[in-house]
């Protein structure tokens, strides 16, 4: 993990955050902001918000399927792309079963500053990762942050507008595979379809069900085991203690490999 960022921690952070003291801790941040400010997270971190009740899939959960649209534009969903994957990838203890879903967005600054790359890496070898492009975390629009309009980690001209085609969606898809490619050093999506060493990248529909099923704002890490069709880790709601999101992924991956 890149030790120049800040994770910021929820809890006392000797574990992930769970989605009650999450609440607590958005709703004494943010509740003492001025208008629009606090009614417009309310708006676009509804599942941060107190007294929001989680519909999330649990360990033990069917994971929700639905349509995705891969970076050619043409039509999938996600069980169904995330198959295809655990089926090119190498041989291993926990693969040909076990995928993770990570959902994100360009937008938020914590996604593309280290919790995409560290989460990916958490997996390892043994299980192979679908990242889900989702709706702006941060869009320019609707809930800029002021880290992507300036300063070191600025986005051209603020970061994305909210989607309003799928093109525009499968647009920022792009940019975000080439963020990740170089990120990891990785090929990107124009490598040869059997490559394991690929990121693996989809895009949620535009109704954004997949990021509604899974409470994936502003971005969130699942594994799935495909024999079942059911969840077997869920991370916690970002962008918080994602150092103790790494280390559950760790712990969970080496059970599942019989470590």
């Amino acid at each position: 993990m890149n030790d120049t960022h800040m994770d910021v921690q929820v809890g006392d952070g000797s574990r992930d955050n769970d989605a009650a003291a999450t609440q607590a801790h958005e709703f004494e941040v943010w509740s003492k902001k001025p208008e629009p400010e606090w009614t417009r997270y309310q708006e676009q971190r509804p599942y941060h918000t107190r007294g929001y009740v989680s519909k999330a899939p649990r360990v033990g959960d069917a994971a929700p399927d639905g349509p995705v649209a891969r970076l050619d534009g043409t039509e999938s969903t996600l069980l169904a792309e995330a198959a295809a994957l655990v089926l090119s990838s190498s041989s291993s203890p926990t693969q040909n079963r076990v995928v993770a879903l990570s959902f994100g967005s360009l937008t938020c600054p914590v996604w593309r500053a280290f919790a995409a790359q560290d989460t990916y890496r958490a997996c390892g070898p043994e299980v192979p990762v679908l990242f889900v492009y989702t709706r702006e975390a941060h869009a320019s629009d609707d809930f800029p942050t002021p880290v992507n309009a300036s300063g070191p980690m600025a986005l051209t001209e603020g970061g994305p507008t909210q989607h309003r085609s799928l093109s525009a969606r499968l647009d920022a898809a792009r940019r975000a595979t080439g963020l990740l490619e170089d990120q990891l050093g990785l090929l990107g999506e124009s490598a040869d379809e059997t490559s394991s060493q690929r990121i693996h990248l989809v895009a949620d529909a535009l109704d954004d069900a997949l990021e509604a099923a899974y409470e994936a704002r502003p971005f969130r890490l699942y594994l799935v085991d495909l024999a079942t069709r059911k969840v077997v880790f869920a991370a916690g709601l970002g962008p918080f203690n994602v150092a103790q999101k790494v280390n559950a992924i760790e712990a969970t991956v080496a059970q599942l490999a019989g470590k």
